[in-house]
């Protein structure tokens, strides 16, 4: 039908040879072959071989993703416990009482020095910086430092909700640890719905340790205890 001769088929043979190759799934003269529709008739013809080919294809590629994956966070745990490592003995370089510039150094004035170095050191990594920031808060309680620790372990919750969102464990630590440490200085309405809710969220997980739900449940206990609610102080303990 087309107006043009030269796009029409010259004989009844090559329009019975497109029939044949359009039943057979294969390219037919009349179309323009374009790469997309040679491969869509490929597709075509091949559906079933085509599809596991695809399938084996995404398995590969995720498991080198994952693989790719795992030696990234390696390599970053290496260098975050690298650069733990560096500051931490830079500290105690610090408080040597044999440096020449050392002077006598309380533990207060250590764990300032070592605040200052995270934020100055570690501030491209908040992660770090959160978790440090924990252990220095708990330090700074340890001295009866309350009014200096207790701004660390918020900071640090602060960080760990930015960074990994309300349900993780690793947030509900920080909660947990920052409740404890309220409660130490009879801050029972502030630290409540901290450590409760720190405990549902390591009751929702299925794998969760021992260790876990000890101390989540021993801080769950000193809030009842604080809140003479002795009867489920004495369960939970």
């Amino acid at each position: 039908l087309e107006a043009e001769p030269e796009r029409r088929y010259p004989t009844a043979a090559a329009l019975a040879e497109d029939l044949r190759r359009y039943l057979a799934g294969e390219p037919v003269s009349a179309m323009e072959p374009t790469l997309v529709y040679r491969l869509r008739r490929f597709f075509g013809r091949h559906r079933v071989g085509v599809s596991l080919s695809l399938a084996t294809v995404a398995i590969l590629v995720a498991r080198l993703s994952i693989a790719l994956w795992q030696t990234a966070r390696a390599r970053e745990e290496s260098t975050r416990s690298h650069r733990m490592a560096s500051l931490l003995s830079g500290l105690f370089v610090d408080a040597d009482p044999w440096a020449p510039t050392s002077g006598d150094v309380t533990v207060p004035e250590l764990l300032d020095r070592g605040v200052a170095r995270v934020r100055e050191e570690l501030g491209d990594d908040h992660e770090l910086q959160a978790d440090l920031f924990l252990v220095l808060g708990r330090a700074f309680n340890g001295q009866e430092q309350s009014d200096r620790g207790i701004p660390l372990l918020k900071e640090a919750l602060e960080q760990r909700l930015e960074l990994f969102g309300e349900e993780d464990p690793r947030t509900a630590e920080a909660m947990s640890k920052l409740g404890y440490a309220l409660l130490e200085v009879g801050r029972t309405e502030e630290a409540a719905p901290l450590v409760e809710r720190s405990v549902e969220i390591m009751e929702a997980r299925p794998e969760r340790g021992a260790k876990e739900s000890a101390e989540r449940l021993f801080v769950l206990g000193l809030l009842r205890h604080e809140e003479e609610d002795f009867r489920a102080q004495e369960e939970i303990f």
